[in-house]
């Protein structure tokens, strides 16, 4: 047998979740389901669980509790002590490896949102086709996942996916926090997607998933270029002054320009990532938004 498995912690670990109604769901994990050799690091996560599976069914009335611990069953969790590191899912493999435990609500989060049809695995806001091993959506994924984590469990010691987390909370913005959490957890791109066609066109919801999906590879890679960074997110705020001005014509509201849109006009936004690379972001000229108020005048 191999060595990481303590004895002392054969007996299995159980979490019981009252849904209501007299209903419960009991979440068991054993040695052979979550493996460390770490004994701490093993309780550390099962009070953490607990403490996502409490919050989530208290709080967000979106989250499917179900549905993640259908995904939860699937799953063997490997823990390891490198906290230089992030922790990944693999779910097709049937495990995941959580080298820091101080983003395993992220990961959870991934978990409570994943559905798997054929060769297609829809995560979140993205969707991922394993036959061509293309993604789609990952960066507002990624953006999204880190905003709700940041929303019921509060912010990290280090900024996780800021840039990201920024663009991802305009567009909710644009379609509302309960509608876009639902299709977070349902897995539904296309949903939101729908909905923001009433803001723009699908050709452009398209082409700024992608550019965002971009700016995401760049800032989280080795590339320090800084140019066409600054370009992927001049046309990702672009699109979104686009979308907020429609709003704003349609609902006849300007509170929603002049509330929300001035985040897109941040100046010297300086970041310094995971890779260490310090980037630094300017946001729209004001002069677009100038131009558009002398239009409203007219």
């Amino acid at each position: 047998m191999k060595r990481y498995i303590n004895y002392n912690f054969l007996k299995k670990k159980k979490i019981t979740i009252v849904k209501g109604e007299g209903k419960s769901l009991e979440f068991v994990l054993s040695p052979f389901s979550l493996k460390s050799k770490n004994y701490k690091a093993k309780q550390e996560f099962i009070e953490k669980l607990r403490h996502f599976l409490l919050t989530m069914t208290k709080e967000c009335p979106n989250f499917d509790i179900d549905q993640f611990h259908n995904n939860f069953q699937k799953i063997n969790f490997k823990l390891y002590d490198d906290n230089n590191k992030n922790s990944m899912v693999i779910f097709l493999k049937r495990k995941c490896k959580i080298y820091n435990l101080n983003s395993i609500y992220h990961e959870l989060l991934h978990l409570a949102s994943i559905r798997v049809s054929g060769s297609t695995e829809y995560c979140g806001l993205s969707e991922s086709y394993y036959v061509y091993g293309d993604s789609f959506g990952k960066g507002l994924n990624e953006g999204y996942t880190q905003l709700i984590k940041e929303r019921y469990f509060g912010l990290d010691n280090h900024l996780v996916y800021p840039v990201e987390v920024k663009i991802a909370s305009l567009l909710e913005i644009l379609v509302g926090q309960d509608f876009m959490e639902k299709c977070f957890f349902q897995a539904n791109l296309k949903m939101l997607c729908e909905k923001l066609q009433k803001y723009n066109s699908a050709n452009e919801i398209r082409y700024f998933i992608n550019r965002l999906d971009k700016l995401h590879m760049c800032i989280n890679s080795l590339d320090d270029n800084n140019t066409k960074i600054q370009e992927l997110y001049n046309d990702i705020n672009m699109f979104l002054f686009e979308c907020l001005k429609s709003k704003a014509e349609i609902e006849n509201n300007e509170n929603i320009l002049n509330n929300q849109i001035k985040k897109l006009f941040d100046t010297d936004l300086t970041l310094t990532y995971i890779n260490q690379n310090k980037i630094i972001l300017k946001g729209l000229d004001k002069n677009i938004l100038d131009e558009y108020k002398n239009k409203q005048k007219k």
